[in-house]
């Protein structure tokens, strides 16, 4: 319970201005603490919204009751979004909330500086151009702490999404009379927010001095009813306060043990995925070196996870797919660019991406 109590504590302070709305919820929860768990689930049930995901080519309408229970309602193709004719489902006191998959949303972690933590978005919106190829008006971003800082460093959740795609999704919503209230991602527990800052739901006005005085009061008298009985417990606290310390610092102790069991696990099982993401450097290299003719020079060799990209020039780069699909280590080779004739060389300059099959990762 001290924990829950702190969390909230933590969350009030972080609020520039407090609503009376939000104050009374902070108040409400502080009082469902002192209640079983059971009485808590049917005082304060979970929050039902209406979740929209896209899934392809189809916008999924479902209902999602807290953080489990999901039911699909119905689904649309995007494209008929425009016609107004639609039997869409309506919010009826829901939130909306758009949730967009890992194929639209590029993610990554970063680890910054723990001063990052108090001005985080306007620290990573110096890193932009860094951090993507597109200017900070053609995209929007959020990013958010993943984990408790370690080793004077903080983890932090970034992701960013084209503008022009997500403004798409979010006029068809707002034309049907569905603006969502978050933009969420697939599978994503940091609690990122895509939806730009000037469209997200404002929070009413700080309190009037009588909202005040009467809030106080109720918070007053609230604590004048639970002093008479903590008072009359406070002893039995004092004598159980060492037990509790010796019982922490066991509790430190084998939280540390498996912190470090758990990181020596990750360790482990990163290497072995490394070892099978793909086949041998060496082997690419003797593969690719039988199928080019002698006519083409690489200019560049780009390894990665799943794929090699070799950036060169040939005396017929157009020939060059045919011979690399016999070999058994690729698959669905293309060229990642045009190919263009060097003025210089005369030679075709090639950007050919080459995946590596599925049985040689």
């Amino acid at each position: 319970m001290n924990t829950l109590i702190s969390n909230s504590l933590g969350r009030l302070s972080g609020q520039r201005s407090l609503s009376l709305q939000a104050l009374l919820r902070w108040w409400w929860q502080g009082l469902l603490l002192c209640l079983p768990a059971k009485w808590r689930a049917k005082l304060d049930p979970p929050p039902v919204e209406l979740l929209v995901e896209a899934a392809g080519n189809d916008l999924v309408f479902s209902e999602r009751v807290g953080a489990g229970r999901q039911q699909e309602l119905v689904r649309y193709p995007i494209t008929l979004l425009d016609n107004d004719t639609l039997d869409l489902p309506t919010p009826q006191g829901r939130d909306v909330v758009l949730q967009l998959t890992s194929a639209q949303v590029l993610t990554q972690t970063l680890s910054l500086p723990l001063a990052a933590e108090r001005n985080l978005r306007q620290v990573m919106t110096y890193q932009l151009d860094r951090l993507t190829p597109f200017p900070a008006d053609k995209i929007y971003f959020d990013a958010r702490p993943v984990r408790p800082p370690d080793q004077g460093s903080l983890p932090v959740r970034f992701a960013w999404v084209l503008r022009s795609e997500l403004d798409t999704l979010l006029t068809r919503l707002r034309r049907q009379g569905l603006p969502p209230q978050r933009v969420t991602l697939a599978g994503d527990s940091s609690g990122i927010d895509l939806l730009p800052h000037e469209q997200r739901p404002r929070s009413r006005g700080a309190m009037s001095r009588p909202q005040t005085v009467l809030l106080l009061a109720m918070v007053l008298t609230l604590c004048a009813a639970l002093i008479l009985p903590l008072w009359q417990q406070r002893q039995l606290v004092i004598d159980l306060m060492p037990q509790v310390e010796s019982a922490q610092r066991q509790a430190e102790q084998v939280l540390a043990l498996r912190e470090q069991l758990d990181q020596a696990i990750l360790s482990g099982q990163f290497l072995a995925e490394r070892r099978q993401a793909r086949p041998p450097a060496i082997n690419i290299l003797r593969e690719l070196t039988e199928l080019l003719p002698d006519h083409t020079w690489v200019e560049q060799l780009d390894l990665r996870e799943t794929r090699l990209e070799v950036r060169g020039e040939s005396q017929d780069a157009g020939a060059l797919l045919a011979q690399v699909e016999n070999s058994p280590l690729f698959s669905g080779a293309s060229f990642g660019a045009p190919i263009t004739k060097d003025p210089r060389s005369n030679r075709d300059r090639f950007h050919l991406v080459l995946p590596f099959a599925q049985g040689e990762r």
